[in-house]
């Protein structure tokens, strides 16, 4: 994922906590990652590795997906 300034983003394991991309620095040991700021939903501010942050919009992408999975199903069974 190739992060920017204002992207919607979150840590592994912790979707509810959504944050959003305030800053990016380079790191100046590895040509294949940066430091993002990230400003959370929870008001803390915090530098991460762009490596370690994913993107909060395909998750919610993926919600609505499953979402739509799981009402058709529930109509299936209702015409049972």
């Amino acid at each position: 994922m190739k992060i920017q300034v204002d992207d919607f983003v979150y840590e592994p394991y912790n979707p509810n906590n959504p944050g959003k991309v305030v800053s990016i620095e380079d790191d100046p040991d590895f040509s294949n990652q940066n430091y993002c700021t990230v400003k959370f939903l929870n008001g803390r501010t915090k530098k991460v590795s762009s490596n370690h942050l994913k993107d909060f919009n395909k998750l919610i992408e993926d919600h609505k997906r499953k979402l739509g999975t799981h009402i058709s199903k529930l109509k299936a069974i209702g015409d049972l």
